[in-house]
């Protein structure tokens, strides 16, 4: 016997010459069979540059250097190509299928057991290509397959080019995993694409959401799948709904800072523009710091913003309005210095659009020895605008903080006083925020009670629903003073509401910081 049985290998023979020739060739069979990987097994022409050590299965009908090779491994050494005949049972790595396959004798075939590739009905026994009537649109007449990593991938359905993920089923679930959640992301290459949910019938679309065309979030309706009509938009930067289609279009701005409004398309010169407005709320001032025996005045409420009402037409408009909401104003801050007046707070940020405008809060001041004042009312009240309301002045006396002044007829309310030392060195409680009143609708914040450590007061609340979905809020209230420890702070305003004044404090402890007032907004409605 010159080879070996199985691979082939050649034997050295006694007295032979030239031993080396036959032992390298058969190092050169081990390393080519050994730890079977090919690159290739539907190559029918030998690849033009392989590199060295380069192997595939040959396909059937060979041409070239490969005529005569089917299903022979094919390994490129040393410049030559050399055919190696498997045998039943060899396995063979496919590098470009990511899969493992069985020579059985006639030909390579999946392995048993699902392990991945394609098995030809024609290589089994008593079956043929043709068996199956659910394969014959399988272009191979090969069983489906799963590769470790697949191209396109069909579950009980056929993926093609643009849809590589194919499942027919009554139903799909995607489910979490452990205790957390679940995303379902898609990703676009660019603003100006498309990433979306598309709804169709018969194929044929009739429902979209997603942002198609622009960052914006889009829902359309189609009848056709052809002409689509656009239903809703949210805007990706402010969050702003618009509606494109409707018999009005609502624009609402409640961030504080500077947007541009932008005329819906299809409004005409004579479609009406309705603007509400509402200023921020003014903030409140921070309380004295003092000696004992003196008095100490807590500091003034903020005021609350203007509401304004107006109308006018689309065709007096630009096809762009730019559009301010007002700040709340910022409250004073706390007092580190001894016997040192509070700081007042800052006025509330004006609303505007076009050249409507109004006027935020006015400021809380500081307690001194002798007041508090509370900020101001804040514009006149007309047939189209409602004042705004005065923040609670602080006792002169270093007694209980005031109540803000309260709105009846839907505006914001203003920020409570915050409590003073008498000279008598008593502590006294915050002043109430001033209570919101509209049908239906009534809004409070409490003052922060007197304590050891001086109670804070209590944040504005927001009142229902009022204009156009928008709300208003209520005044802070005011912080308690403290002979012992610091005084409390008021409490922030909600929407367009004043913030609270802080407490008065003795030396050696900080006074109460005054409150925030709250932010503003506008809603712009344009009727069909």
């Amino acid at each position: 016997m010159t080879d070996s049985p199985n691979l082939k290998l050649p034997y050295l023979l006694a007295a032979q010459s030239q031993k080396h020739v036959t032992h390298n060739e058969a190092l050169r069979a081990l390393d080519a069979l050994v730890q079977l990987s090919v690159l290739d097994r539907n190559l029918a022409t030998p690849p033009v540059s392989p590199v060295d050590g380069a192997r595939y299965i040959v396909a059937s009908s060979p041409t070239g250097a490969w005529v005569g090779q089917t299903n022979k491994i094919a390994a490129y050494q040393d410049g030559a190509w050399m055919f190696y005949t498997p045998k039943e049972g060899w396995l063979a790595w496919i590098a470009d299928e990511n899969t493992v396959l069985v020579y059985e004798g006639a030909g390579w075939a999946a392995l048993p057991g699902g392990g991945g590739g394609v098995t030809d009905h024609g290589l089994l026994t008593g079956l043929g290509d043709d068996d199956h009537a659910q394969y014959h649109t399988d272009a191979r007449g090969d069983a489906r397959y799963t590769p470790l990593n697949p191209a396109t991938l069909g579950v009980n359905a056929t993926p093609d080019v643009t849809n590589k993920l194919a499942v027919g089923s009554a139903a799909s679930l995607f489910n979490h995993v452990g205790t957390g959640g679940h995303q379902i992301k898609i990703n676009k290459a660019s603003a100006t694409d498309t990433a979306s949910f598309l709804f169709q019938s018969a194929f044929s679309g009739r429902a979209e959401l997603g942002t198609t065309g622009d960052d914006d979030f889009h829902f359309k309706v189609s009848a056709d799948g052809t002409a689509w009509n656009e239903a809703l938009v949210i805007d990706r930067s402010t969050g702003r709904v618009t509606f494109p289609l409707s018999d009005c279009d609502v624009a609402v701005f409640n961030t504080a800072g500077s947007f541009t409004w932008t005329k819906p398309l299809w409004a005409n010169s004579n479609s009406l523009v309705k603007v509400v407005l509402l200023g921020g709320g003014g903030g409140g001032g921070s309380g004295r710091r003092g000696a004992a025996a003196s008095v100490r005045c807590g500091g003034g409420g903020g005021g609350s913003g203007v509401l304004a009402q107006y109308e006018t037409l689309s065709g007096l408009l630009g096809a762009t309005v730019s559009v301010t909401v007002g700040a709340g104003g910022n409250g004073g801050a706390p007092v580190a210095v001894n016997s040192t007046n509070g700081n007042p707070g800052t006025a509330g940020g004006a609303s505007i659009f076009s050249n409507i405008r109004v006027f935020g809060g006015n400021l809380g001041a500081g307690g001194t020895a002798t007041s508090g004042p509370g900020g101001a009312a804040t514009g006149a009240a007309s047939m189209f605008t409602v004042a705004g309301v005065a923040g609670g002045a602080a006792s002169t006396t270093g007694g209980v903080g005031v109540a803000g002044g309260a709105a009846t007829l839907g505006a914001a309310s203003g920020g409570g006083s915050g409590g003073g030392l008498t000279t008598a060195n008593a502590v006294s409680n915050g002043g109430a925020g001033g209570a919101v009143s509209f049908p239906m609708s009534i809004s409070t914040a409490t003052g922060g009670t007197a304590g050891t450590a001086g109670g804070n007061g209590g944040a504005g609340n927001v009142s229902g629903g009022l204009f156009f979905g928008k709300a208003v809020g209520s005044g802070g209230g005011g912080g308690a003073s403290s002979g012992t420890a610091s005084a409390g702070s008021g409490g922030n305003g909600g929407i367009g509401g004043g913030g609270g004044g802080g407490g008065a404090s003795l030396d050696g402890f900080a006074s109460g910081a005054g409150g925030d007032g709250g932010d503003g907004w506008v809603v712009v409605i344009t009727y069909r």
